[in-house]
């Protein structure tokens, strides 16, 4: 029996050790070899005895034995019939016969068969010593090759999975000709028939690089492993269940037909498993989504190649339908559309819906935008990634042309691209463009408010200026350089009070100032605030103050003038 154990004499070596039966039907000589050789000496940790061949064989049926000395000449079993016995029980047994001088011929019949070894009686340990020396160096030579061979299996058991995958993974990507690698096939891949029906799908975990940002390579790389693991658990009774590490975000499944019973088609069967998997998968992972490629049908492995190609140009329609999808390969799929420049065809509109702070025409905008990049499903979404970046380069030159209050740090083209080049979706890029779109109409729309608010202080400040002359509406909108009904709208609204109410406030306030004035004739104050005659000065008066000017000015000649 083999063990690893110290070496001898406190050494740290690790050694294998080997069990001894000793049978002969003298018991002093069993003693002596028993009690009076060295045998640790010779790599041999355990030592047992039998009297007859019968009596060992039971004990090495019950603890098998390494080494056998058995004399030659016993009782009713001798020597060589025990020695061919325990072969049979133990092909690898090493046996030693000792034998007289008389029995030389008949043990040296046995040798001849490459049986056994032997020693001639009476035992002389220098004898003894070089025989089982030996029999310990061919135990050790037997020991090493198992143990090389055990570790070469490991190692090929081992090593098979990943031999499998790479083998598997050229097929889908080089269209490798199988019938060059068929019996590495049968060998590694034995579920994959050569002449069955497969599909290939794609799966790529959504939003890759924000997890590594969040959780590291290595948590990433953990949960990719359980998210293939789940992948794998998941199948129902599929005939081929091969899941294999793509790079970065994706792993790839390849399914067999077999799993199809009735009017159920592959492509259904395969649906059917992802759509289960993606619910699963966004259940189990804490917020974690998968997306999907399904290729089309193979007939045969030697198409996997064109299949996944498929799978993976079907993926990249999650660019445009969002992320967590299941996406089909269609072989009628039509065309994609001609790219369009986008920034000439909706650029002036857009700036336009800005300028007028229209929002519902702005989101109108957009949503034709979206209708528009999606008749182009199809095409390398880095082509549209391209164009709507061109589109709000130009839309923020255009913002900063027109020196918009705020729009410096809106219009940063570095940090709107680095947001672009995260975004994973059309819809993400979308909202990208909206949020930036949104911020400059805010900023217009305060540039506005500002403004507006200006303008109804600047005339307000002329009206108070200029009071005593004949003002009208159009005259002060042309003073301004902006329409009538513009001004009256926006000085009503920013000082809740229509412009013609003002000038006359304004004009009526100053006429108080010149009533407490005795010396000033009402004639005069009327004409000095510009009004044609006391009449008109007198009516305004009376509908703003509810009183004439001549019982103002004698009610504040009582109660004297502020």
């Amino acid at each position: 029996m083999e063990s690893e154990m110290k070496g001898l004499y406190g050494s740290r070596r690790y050694c294998v050790l080997y069990k001894l039966m000793i049978v002969d039907d003298d018991y002093w000589t069993r003693e002596y070899l028993k009690k009076h050789i060295p045998w640790d000496r010779y790599k041999i940790s355990q030592v047992c005895e039998a009297e007859s061949g019968e009596e060992a064989l039971l004990k090495m049926s019950q603890s098998a034995a390494d080494i056998l000395i058995a004399d030659i000449k016993m009782p009713n079993m001798d020597g060589i019939e025990l020695a061919e016995a325990a072969i049979k029980k133990n092909k690898d047994i090493k046996i030693i016969l000792l034998s007289g001088l008389k029995d030389f011929e008949y043990a040296r019949k046995a040798i001849s068969l490459g049986v056994v070894e032997y020693i001639v009686k009476p035992v002389q340990e220098d004898a003894l010593e070089d025989v089982v020396l030996r029999v310990v160096a061919k135990l050790d030579e037997a020991s090493h090759a198992r143990t090389a061979e055990i570790s070469k299996s490991r190692v090929a058991a081992q090593a098979a999975p990943l031999l499998k995958e790479k083998l598997l993974m050229k097929l889908l990507t080089a269209g490798m000709d199988t019938e060059e690698i068929e019996s590495d096939l049968q060998r590694l891949a034995p579920d994959l028939k050569m002449t069955e029906q497969s599909i290939v799908i794609a799966w790529e975990i959504d939003h890759y690089r924000n997890m590594v940002n969040k959780l590291g390579m290595e948590k990433t790389a953990a949960l990719k492993k359980n998210l293939r693991n789940t992948a794998q658990e998941t199948m129902p009774d599929f005939s081929g269940k091969n899941v294999l590490d793509g790079e970065d975000s994706r792993f790839i499944v390849i399914l067999s037909h077999e799993c199809c019973k009735g009017e159920t088609t592959l492509t259904d069967a395969a649906l059917s498993y992802c759509r289960q998997l993606s619910r699963q998968i966004a259940e189990a992972f804490d917020g974690a989504t998968v997306s999907c490629g399904i290729g089309g049908i193979s007939s045969g492995i030697n198409h996997l190649c064109s299949s996944y190609q498929q799978a993976s140009r079907t993926l990249l329609n999650k660019f445009f339908l969002g992320n967590g999808r299941v996406m089909a390969f269609h072989p009628d799929d039509r065309p994609p559309a001609a790219m369009e420049d986008y920034a000439k065809k909706y650029g002036g509109a857009l700036i336009d819906a800005v300028s007028f702070c229209d929002r519902e025409g702005l989101e109108n905008l957009l949503i034709r935008l979206k209708s528009d990049l999606v008749s182009h499903k199809g095409i390398d979404h880095n082509y549209i990634r391209h164009s709507l970046l061109i589109l709000i380069e130009k839309l923020a030159e255009a913002f900063q042309a027109g020196r918009i209050t705020g729009s410096e740090e809106i219009c940063d083209i570095y940090v709107i691209g680095m947001e672009v080049n995260q975004c994973e979706t059309l819809d993400e890029i979308l909202e990208v463009l909206r949020g930036f779109l949104t911020d400059m109409l805010r900023c217009m729309e305060s540039q506005k408010r500002n403004n507006t608010q200006k303008l109804a202080d600047e005339v307000a400040g002329y009206i108070r200026r200029y009071y005593n002359q004949d003002l009208y509406v159009d005259e002060i909108a042309r003073m301004f350089n902006v329409h009538p009904s513009y001004l009256s709208r926006t000085f009503k609204k920013e000082r809740g009070e229509n412009l013609l109410q003002f000038i006359m406030k304004v004009k009526i306030e100053k006429s108080k100032q010149l009533l407490c004035n005795p010396g000033l004739k009402i004639t005069e104050i009327a004409s000095f605030i510009g009004y044609e005659n006391e009449r008109t000065f007198t009516r305004v008066f009376k509908k703003l103050e509810g009183m004439t000017p001549t019982d103002y000015r004698e009610k504040a000649g009582a109660d004297g003038c502020i």
